[in-house]
């Protein structure tokens, strides 16, 4: 897919008219089901093709795959994250190896949509953030914790990226929407609308 939209770069040259391509978006079952695969891969698609064309530059040349976890397995039973083993991941297990992004979500988590939501969203935070976004987004955290929160997750406190990704999940109407999140946290719901300009359905100003 190519998002076609007049932009600017981020160090100021002109991108103006260019193609700007969605990298590769895989999913990887490990034996999940095919509801699972398919709940996934439309939550995968929303997000990233949610991005605004400057994010989405971001991540040229890069693919994205998501790792589905079965029941009965462990995030460290998958090649990729076996270096994990005997670690906490409360950031989410998102990582670049070479040209590839990889990360993973409890096949049980994928019903309701919210995990695989803010992981993607997590992808975004990490890897496809400008610097004039990132340091927004640090300066909305730091606020919302010296006036003790509301979270729109137990976890959004924890850290910036942690706050993103579940303000963007709740963006595309996980677990929240995005009229809750203009209601309780307008700010952000500036930013996480800027970055994922291309959200599904009506943005409140």
């Amino acid at each position: 897919m190519y998002i076609h939209e007049h932009i600017s770069g981020a160090q100021g040259a002109s991108m103006l008219g260019r193609f700007v391509p969605l990298p590769e978006l895989d999913v990887k079952r490990h034996g999940a089901s095919d509801e699972a695969v398919a709940a996934a891969a439309a939550v995968m698609d929303k997000m990233f093709r949610g991005l605004s064309p400057l994010n989405i530059d971001l991540l040229r040349g890069l693919s994205i795959h998501l790792h589905i976890i079965p029941h009965g397995k462990q995030v460290t039973d998958v090649a990729e994250f076996r270096k994990q083993r005997g670690q906490t991941t409360p950031d989410g297990t998102a990582m670049r190896l070479g040209s590839r992004i990889v990360y993973a979500v409890r096949e049980a988590t994928i019903p309701e949509g919210f995990v695989p939501a803010q992981e993607s969203a997590r992808v975004v935070a990490r890897f496809a953030l400008t610097k004039s976004e990132q340091q927004w987004l640090q300066g909305l955290f730091n606020e919302r914790k010296q006036k003790g929160g509301g979270w729109v997750s137990a976890d959004a406190a924890l850290n910036p990226e942690a706050y993103f990704s579940a303000s963007a999940a709740a963006l595309f109407g996980y677990r929240f929407n995005r009229a809750w999140l203009h209601q309780t946290d307008p700010r952000m719901q500036r930013l996480v609308g800027a970055v994922f300009r291309h959200a599904p359905g009506p943005i409140p100003d």
